[in-house]
């Protein structure tokens, strides 16, 4: 009941935060709520580094490629850059965001799908750019091109039990 008033009075605030993980079949994302004491860039690399963590829900899988790490994008430059103005996130990865990665149409969507919606969930994010070691790459598995910036997946998103 607690969490249920905080998560109310702070519902716009740019601390809170969800994460999307795919369900063990892979058919839908389920979006875990959370909230910190961090802000900016900060909470995003937060965010992100849970992501990669996996979720604690048995019911649902990690789509990160084991190993995977957020890497700057140069010596004065974070792992994750916001530009305000287009609203645009860009993420960059290690090598083993690729090198690892099992492949498939399925698990490359999902693999895509809950980065772009983790980060699409924070308000002044509308669309995301993945990028590898700094490179923007042509495809994660050969499926899904990775050269145009990314909206949320929507349709991927599944609502409450």
């Amino acid at each position: 009941m607690l969490y249920a008033i905080y998560a109310l009075l702070f519902a716009s605030n740019p601390m809170t935060y969800t994460i999307y993980f795919p369900n063990q079949e892979a058919t839908h994302l389920v979006g875990i709520d959370g909230f910190e004491k961090i802000e900016g860039i900060e909470l995003y690399n937060y965010v992100l580094t849970q992501l990669i963590s996996g979720p604690d829900d048995q019911t649902l899988q990690n789509p990160i490629p084991k190993g995977t790490r957020l890497v700057p994008f140069g010596d004065d430059l974070g792992p994750i850059i916001v530009e305000e103005e287009s609203e645009m996130a860009m993420v960059n990865f290690s090598n083993e965001f690729v090198k690892n990665h099992p492949g498939g149409s399925t698990g490359e969507t999902m693999t895509i799908a809950s980065i772009v919606n983790t980060l699409t969930s924070f308000r002044d994010v509308s669309k995301v750019e993945i990028y590898v070691e700094g490179e923007k790459l042509n495809s994660l598995a050969g499926h899904k091109e990775l050269d145009q910036p990314f909206e949320e997946f929507t349709d991927l998103i599944k609502k409450g039990d």
